[in-house]
């Protein structure tokens, strides 16, 4: 007999963590750049090109890409494209990296950062209904302390101990 075992990511499953992820590169691009990075058109831009950006150092690199071309059309973008435009930031991403943490540290379980990242529609359903049938579990890199953080707030009922976390996350 064959056993199931349903297991979702908490970032861009459970959890719409994108627009946290843009405002905290705004913020952390401003402070070491100068140059202003906000409004609607910007974060969409943000959302689009994303999936180019593995890391905080990486982030900076989107970050910069969209404030020099808010209307930047990441779909005429290969990874390779964006790995050369890093390039381009390699004296500054280990500094925004780490700035990029400490910001998003400050912010993490504030009001506007817990309201700021919603949970997707219907998911917190489907995790009940699949709880009830089957082992389930949550896979992240975030931060343990964020996780709960963001689970409390939205009254989620999954026990820590079905949260598999990487305990390198803070470090990434």
């Amino acid at each position: 007999m064959a056993k199931y075992v349903v297991a979702f990511d908490f970032d861009g499953v459970i959890i719409d963590s994108a627009r946290e992820a843009f405002f905290t590169s705004a913020k952390t691009y401003e402070e070491i750049t100068g140059k202003h990075v906000s409004g609607e058109e910007m974060a969409k831009a943000y959302v689009v090109g994303r999936g180019f950006s593995l890391n905080a150092e990486s982030n900076c690199t989107l970050t910069r890409l969209i404030s020099e071309n808010p209307k930047i059309n990441f779909s005429n973008y290969s990874q390779a494209k964006f790995d050369e435009e890093k390039q381009k930031d390699k004296a500054i991403a280990e500094k925004f990296a780490e700035l990029f943490r400490v910001n998003r540290k400050k912010q993490a379980g504030t009001k506007e950062w817990l309201e700021i990242q919603k949970p997707f529609p219907h998911v917190k359903n489907a995790i009940e209904e699949l709880s009830k049938k089957f082992p389930f579990y949550v896979v992240t890199t975030k931060e343990k302390h964020s996780v709960m953080a963001l689970f409390n707030y939205y009254k989620f009922s999954i026990p820590e101990e079905k949260i598999i976390f990487d305990h390198h996350a803070e470090t990434k």
